[in-house]
């Protein structure tokens, strides 16, 4: 049985899925601030913010988990090994090359800093789920899946 990752662990673990169902989220904090704590500024200009945050961020949360979800699905698992790691704060990216129908690949991924991908380290052999429509998009398995 393959396994698919959890909305839940991709909203943990990918950085972009993360950023696109914060940013609705912000949008509607940042006007509630604005009507409720009578502040100088014309509240109805937040509102705009708000529905367009809503109006780009839930498609592209529905669209990356989407993606990674099918990718994982109909993908192939290859051995791999993680090429570069590198965190700032609470955000990052992990390099990784890996071989696919005899050809060397290199991917990475963005990723919100976590337990799971603080694990991570350069030189490390990693399992990477490949999409064999197009075997340039490749995510690793271990920070999606408990291997």
């Amino acid at each position: 049985m393959r396994q698919i990752p959890s909305i839940g662990r991709i909203l943990q673990t990918d950085y972009w899925a993360m950023l696109s169902g914060l940013a609705p989220l912000i949008g509607w904090v940042m006007y509630a601030v604005a009507l409720y704590a009578n502040l100088r500024f014309e509240p109805g200009r937040f509102i705009w913010i708000a529905v367009a945050l809503t109006v780009i961020g839930i498609p592209a949360l529905v669209w990356r988990i989407s993606l990674i979800r099918s990718v994982f699905e109909r993908g192939v698992a290859v051995d791999g090994v993680i090429t570069d790691v590198g965190f700032y704060r609470d955000r990052g990216r992990v390099e990784f090359q890996y071989t696919y129908e005899e050809r060397v690949l290199h991917g990475g991924n963005a990723l919100h800093r976590n337990a799971r991908t603080r694990r991570l380290i350069a030189g490390q052999a990693v399992m990477v789920v490949v999409d064999t429509e197009k075997p340039e998009r490749a995510f690793l398995l271990q920070p999606y899946i408990d291997a």
